[in-house]
């Protein structure tokens, strides 16, 4: 092989690494912004039964901290997520 073509194939392939990797750090930041987005319905949920309690709503209340908690589940799988593809980057990171 000559070495133009070694400098072109190397150069395609960390490109194509480069464009890999690029992807993995969006899809991370994507599934953090859906955790953030989730926790911020939980607090919303949590004000509006905060509200309610102190509206003497005590059925509204009990009803919305219900609905925060199972937003809660809903965030605390979506935030495990979103770690779990931090930890992976690190570690794909760690091994070049």
């Amino acid at each position: 092989m000559n070495w133009p073509t070694v400098v072109l194939l190397t150069a395609s392939i960390f490109f194509i690494s480069s464009a890999s990797a690029i992807e993995n750090v969006e899809q991370a930041i994507a599934q953090h912004q859906d955790a953030i987005a989730k926790h911020e319905e939980v607090i919303k949920r949590h004000r509006m039964a905060i509200s309610a309690h102190k509206a003497g709503k005590h059925a509204e209340a009990t009803k919305h901290a219900k609905s925060a908690d199972q937003a809660s589940k809903a965030a605390n799988e979506s935030t495990d997520a979103a770690y779990q593809q931090s930890r992976s980057l690190d570690s794909s990171k760690s091994r070049n």
